[in-house]
């Protein structure tokens, strides 16, 4: 996980709209602590490929052949660069010192990004 407050919450808000639900976030945050979840191996294996991009630039030989056994061609290169595009927007936002609306702050006040006060 990044720990940009403005994406994590732009994200919560907007895919708890589309269905995301309390257990999918706490999954997310059980994974990224390396703990267990109850989320499915794609989506485990999706969010380790990200987190292998973010820490070491790339995604594991291994991760990649994980996920591609269940995506496309397109649909890998279509993970692969909305990962990257993350990467690159949080970045911006960082250094430009972009606020997040105070509606979206209310994000936190549920689902606090563990080490970012």
């Amino acid at each position: 996980m990044e720990k940009s407050e403005y994406e994590f919450t732009h994200h919560v808000k907007i895919g708890k709209e589309f269905g995301v639900t309390d257990a999918d976030i706490e999954g997310l945050f059980a994974e990224t602590a390396g703990k267990p979840s109850k989320l499915e191996p794609l989506v485990k294996a999706i969010l380790r490929g990200a987190r292998e991009m973010v820490k070491d630039l790339a995604m594991s030989d291994a991760t990649f052949a994980e996920i591609k056994k269940s995506l496309s061609n397109e649909h890998m290169t279509d993970l692969v660069l909305t990962i990257a595009f993350y990467c690159a927007v949080v970045r911006v936002l960082a250094t430009m010192k972009i606020d997040n609306e105070p509606q979206y702050k209310d994000v936190l006040k549920q689902y606090p990004i563990p080490g970012v006060s």
